[in-house]
């Protein structure tokens, strides 16, 4: 009797469950309003089960609500596990007897327990297999078979002796039954959502897309997208009434209607081209097609993609205007790029003076020249080499080249200067003799400060020298004149490095830099010398190793007076200790560090060793002591004797 009416119960929740399947299906899946209005109907069908339960005693009742609420946690989360125990708890409440407090707790038990098998499900998707189902059905009605230990007392071992082995053998399966015919749903409802959205986007994609896309079958167009009609200026009523041919220009027609019968025979060849189709407005449009091979409606076509080119046709047409104009500019950057690697990589200005100037001849095409510096006198041009481009030439490369003609020119006005028809030219008066022959020449001057220091020369280019050549003759010229300036400077810095680096070494005294915690961080011989550490264990080290606790105190609260002060100290003196743990009087002065930004970063200091002078002092000091008590005592000498000779 109660298998029977357990599983009457149990076939009344399914039927409703399946009606609930038709009714869900009218809201988007998994949307809150779908998880709301879920809530209620499982919370209905749960309150039809308790209509219609099986009783054992008035107020106490079994029903297939534990199934259909653990399912609603299970299937549409806390929203609708929330709702529909609710719905459970009123009505359950507002029945009344022995079997509410069950009842209630129930129904809050199987929420709480579909709702964390809802997440362990987004977590393992494995866990909806028939094994797990019937895990999760026996889970709750463990549960619920636990809670009759809430009845009465009197009640609670009778029913669950009765029920126990009907729950627990239909329960399950009906958990079972009923998750895989909605889960069987919802796998149908999000298929058929995706389905949907996919639709919506490839309509959207089609109806909004930039080019023409059409259907091209017996010669005539059969399906087209709005913007074909934007495209040609016809409407698509005009379009699919008339042969695709008639809306090509008379001249790409024949290509055309050739590469679509080819293709309509599986011939293949580059199914993307150009031509061009006239427009209703009378215009020729560039256009380029993209045609497949489809089946459509049973019959084989070919699947269109238009897209207008003209625009980029008139480009093209410009591009290969300005085409000349890129490659010189790219030839033009390319020497730049590799001059200003010659100013970096080189260490001499004659080696990278050598590459930049091989670096324009290359970019201008000339095959002769030289690069010269300006002699100190400022009256000629010292030649630092000079390329003859295989011809012959007799003139010494190491004599002095006078700044005159051409040249001239060049260093007055700072300027590029050039001479195409240079034999014809009044400045060949000024070539020496046993001088190669020039056809043209060009210099270019190296400015450093707006001086003028020297010249790259260069010759006998095939055709003209030109301004483009004038450019990239300037740059280069300036970037020698970089490298110029940068060695020079490196010279000058190495020169005062080692002025530098001979006084610190020659000098009596210490010097020496630590940054802002007391950490050597430089020191000159003497401070070696001086404290009988060898110079890489000063290296890091830190004041306090060669100073008693009370001078390393007194150190710092003197640096710290320089520090915020930023004024140098008055000479302090105190005392280190050496290696050999003698002591040592020194006198010091100090003052900031500072780097670029003028932050505080350290201190630099000069020190004096003063012992023998304190030592001098020291004893000077005990010989006035011993002078001063001997003449006291010769005074009291006297004045014992004079007292003496009074009492006698």
């Amino acid at each position: 009797m109660i298998f029977l009416a357990l599983i009457n119960n149990i076939t009344l929740i399914i039927a409703l469950s399946i009606l609930y399947s038709f009714i869900i299906r009218r809201w988007k899946y998994g949307s809150r309003t779908s998880q709301a209005i879920s809530g209620f109907l499982f919370g209905a069908v749960a309150v039809v089960g308790m209509m219609n339960p099986l009783t054992i005693s008035p107020g106490l009742i079994f029903d297939g609500r534990s199934i259909i609420i653990s399912i609603a946690g299970f299937l549409g989360g806390w929203v609708t596990a929330l709702i529909a125990a609710l719905m459970g708890i009123i009505y359950r409440t507002w029945l009344g007897g022995p079997g509410a407090i069950m009842g209630v707790s129930v129904i809050a038990s199987s929420a709480a327990i579909g709702i964390a098998y809802h997440y362990i499900r987004r977590r393992g998707p494995r866990v909806v297999t028939p094994l797990h189902l019937i895990g999760f059905g026996i889970i709750v009605h463990i549960c619920m078979l636990a809670l009759t230990m809430t009845l009465p007392s009197n009640m609670r071992f009778e029913v669950l002796s009765n029920i126990a082995i009907p729950v627990i053998l239909i329960y399950p399966f009906g958990t079972l039954l009923i998750c895989v015919v909605l889960l069987d749903l919802e796998s149908r409802i999000r298929a058929e959502d995706d389905l949907r959205e996919s639709e919506e986007k490839y309509r959207n994609l089609f109806e909004n897309a930039a080019e023409a896309i059409f259907v091209v079958q017996d010669g005539k167009l059969v399906f087209l997208n709005p913007m074909a009609a934007i495209m040609t200026g016809y409407s698509g009523e005009e379009l699919m009434a008339r042969q695709f041919a008639e809306f090509i220009h008379t001249d790409d027609r024949d290509m055309v209607i050739d590469r679509h019968v080819r293709r309509m025979k599986g011939e293949e060849f580059p199914h993307i081209y150009s031509f061009r189709i006239i427009h209703k407005d009378g215009n020729i449009r560039w256009v380029e097609l993209n045609a497949v091979l489809i089946n459509w409606k049973g019959k084989a076509s070919t699947l269109n993609f238009l897209s207008n080119i003209t625009e980029r046709k008139r480009a093209e047409d410009a591009l290969k205007t300005s085409l000349s104009i890129t490659l010189q500019r790219e030839r033009e950057t390319s020497a730049l790029l590799a001059a200003a690697r010659a100013v970096i990589e080189c260490h001499t200005f004659t080696e990278s003076a050598r590459r930049i100037f091989d670096t324009c001849r290359e970019a201008t095409g000339a095959v002769s020249g030289y690069v010269a510096l300006l002699s100190e006198s400022g009256e000629e041009n010292e030649v630092l080499f000079l390329e003859a481009g295989g011809l012959p030439c007799d003139v010494d490369p190491s004599l002095p080249m006078p700044i005159r003609g051409l040249r001239a020119e060049a260093y007055c006005r700072g300027e590029v200067v050039y001479e195409n028809d240079f034999m014809n030219s009044e400045w060949v008066r000024f070539i020496p003799s046993g001088h190669a022959e020039m056809r043209n020449v060009m210099f270019a001057p190296l400015t450093i400060d707006g001086k003028v220091t020297g010249v790259i020369g260069l010759a006998n280019k095939p055709e003209d020298f030109t301004k483009d050549d004038a450019r990239i003759a300037r740059a280069l010229g300036d970037l020698s004149a970089i490298a110029l300036r940068r060695i020079r400077i490196e010279e000058a810095l190495r020169e005062s490095e080692e002025k530098y680096r001979n006084i610190l070494e020659s000098i009596n005294d210490s010097y020496f830099e630590t940054d802002l915690h007391g950490n050597v961080t430089f020191s000159n011989p003497m401070v070696s010398k001086s404290l009988g550490y060898s110079p890489e264990e000063m290296a890091g080290m830190n004041h306090r190793v060669y100073m008693d606790p009370e001078n390393a105190e007194f150190v710092e609260r003197n640096f710290r007076d320089v520090y915020r002060e930023n004024i140098p100290s008055k000479v302090i003196s105190y005392e280190v200790i050496r290696k050999d743990r003698t002591k040592v009087h020194v006198e010091t002065s100090v003052s900031l560090i500072k780097n670029k930004d003028g932050h505080s970063i350290g201190y630099r200091g000069i020190s004096r060793d003063v012992t023998e002078r304190k030592q001098a002092e020291e004893e000077k000091r005990s010989m006035e002591e011993r002078l001063n008590r001997a003449e006291k005592m010769e005074s009291l000498g006297l004045l014992a004797g004079g007292v003496a000779h009074d009492l006698n």
